[in-house]
C-alpha cells in the first residue's frame, strides 16, 4: 500500500488533530510520532535515514495510507519521490506559538529523558528502556537534523521553522499542496482530498496534557530508580561491613543481627559457613521501609502524581524481592 497523504508540517502544528481527521475520512491508519513508541523496531531505520542512509520506506509505512508529524515530515521530499501520486499537507501555526508549544512539550521530555538517572532507570525498567531508545531517534531527527542542534536559540528555531515551510511551498507543486491550519476545520481538508464532509465535529485535540503526563512519568521513573539504587547500595554496604566484622556503633547491627561471639570479640557477626544468628528478612525490610517510601512519596508530591500508596507499595515490594533474591 502506498501513501496517499504526506504531512510536511513540523510537529506541534496540529498534527495529532490532523491524524485523527485523516483516519476519520478513510485515510488511515495514519503514521505519527506515537507510532514510533508503539513500534520500537522503527527507531533504527529512522536513525539511519537521519544519517543519510538510503531507506526502503515500505519497511516503515507498510499498511499506512498517510503520515503526519515527525519523523515523516523531515523526509517529505523523499516520500514524495517514493509516492508520486500522494498529496501533501503543510500544517502551519503562529511561529511564536509553535516555539512555546514545542519547548513545553517535546523539548521538556527530551531534557527529562536525557538525565543520568533516567539512563540508569532504562537499564532495569522496560518502559524507560523503550523511551530511551526512541529518544535517541528524536535527538537525531528533530533536534539535530531539522533544528541544527540549536533549538534553545529561539530566534534560530523560529527562523528554521519558517524556512522549512517556505521550502515546502517551493518544492511541492501547487495542485498537490494544501497549506492548512487545523482551526479551519473540515472544509478545506475535505475539498483538497475530494471527500464528503463528515457529520461530526472536527477533532480539535490538545495533547499538551498528554505530554505533561509523560514528563511526570519520566520523573517518577527516575525517582524510583534512584530510590532503588540507594536502597540496594545501602544493603550492599551493610553486607560488606557484615562480612568484614564491622561492628558499627554499639547496638546498631547487634539490634538487628544479634551480638558477636562474646568469647571472641574480633569474630565477625557471622561467617558464610555458620548459620546466621537471625534471618535476613528484617534487615532488608527495615532498610526498604526507611529508604524507599520517603523518597518515592516526596517525588510523587513534587511531581503532582496520584496513586502514592500504590507506587510506594510496588516500589517497596520490588526492593524487598531484590534483597531476598540476592540474599541481602
Amino acid at each position: 500500500m502506498s501513501l496517499e497523504v504526506i504531512g510536511a508540517g513540523f510537529g506541534r502544528t496540529g498534527t495529532m488533530s490532523l491524524k485523527v481527521a485523516l483516519e476519520t475520512l478513510g485515510f488511515g491508519p495514519c503514521y505519527h510520532m506515537t507510532e514510533v513508541f508503539a513500534h520500537p523496531e522503527h527507531v533504527e531505520p529512522w536513525r539511519a535515514a537521519a544519517r543519510g542512509k538510503p531507506l526502503a520506506w515500505e519497511q516503515i509505512f507498510d499498511g499506512y495510507r498517510a503520515t503526519v508529524d515527525w519523523p515523516g515530515c523531515a523526509f517529505y521530499a523523499e516520500l514524495m519521490e517514493s509516492n508520486p501520486d500522494a498529496k501533501v499537507i503543510l500544517t502551519v501555526r503562529d511561529p511564536d506559538e509553535w516555539y512555546e508549544s514545542t519547548h513545553n512539550t517535546i523539548y521538556r521530555i527530551s531534557g527529562a529523558a536525557s538525565s543520568p538517572v533516567f539512563y540508569l532507570a532504562s537499564l532495569v525498567v522496560p518502559a524507560a528502556k523503550r523511551m530511551k531508545h526512541a529518544h535517541r531517534m528524536i535527538i537525531e531527527v528533530v533536534w539535530q537534523r531539522d533544528l541544527g542542534g540549536r533549538f534553545e536559540d529561539r530566534g534560530y528555531a523560529i527562523e528554521t521553522f519558517e524556512r522549512h515551510n517556505e521550502e515546502v511551498k517551493r518544492h511541492v507543486p501547487a495542485e498537490k499542496l494544501l497549506v492548512y491550519e487545523v482551526g479551519e476545520g473540515w472544509g478545506p481538508l475535505c475539498e483538497f482530498l475530494g471527500v464528503e464532509v463528515p457529520d461530526e465535529p472536527f477533532p480539535h485535540l490538545n495533547d499538551s496534557e498528554v505530554f505533561r503526563g509523560r514528563i511526570r512519568r519520566i520523573r517518577v521513573l527516575t525517582s524510583v530508580a534512584l530510590t532503588l539504587g540507594v536502597s540496594l547500595a545501602g544493603l550492599v554496604l551493610l553486607r560488606l561491613g557484615w562480612r568484614r566484622g564491622h561492628r558499627g556503633p554499639p547496638g546498631a547491627l547487634e539490634s538487628l543481627l544479634g551480638p558477636a561471639d562474646p568469647e571472641d570479640p574480633s569474630k565477625a557477626l557471622y561467617t558464610p559457613s555458620e548459620p546466621r544468628p537471625h534471618p535476613p528478612q528484617p534487615v532488608a525490610s527495615l532498610l526498604a521501609r526507611a529508604l524507599v517510601p520517603t523518597t518515592v512519596s516526596a517525588a510523587l508530591k513534587g511531581w503532582g502524581c496520584g496513586g502514592k500508596k500504590t507506587v510506594m507499595a510496588l516500589t517497596l515490594g520490588r526492593a524487598w524481592r531484590l534483597c531476598m533474591t540476592h540474599g541481602l
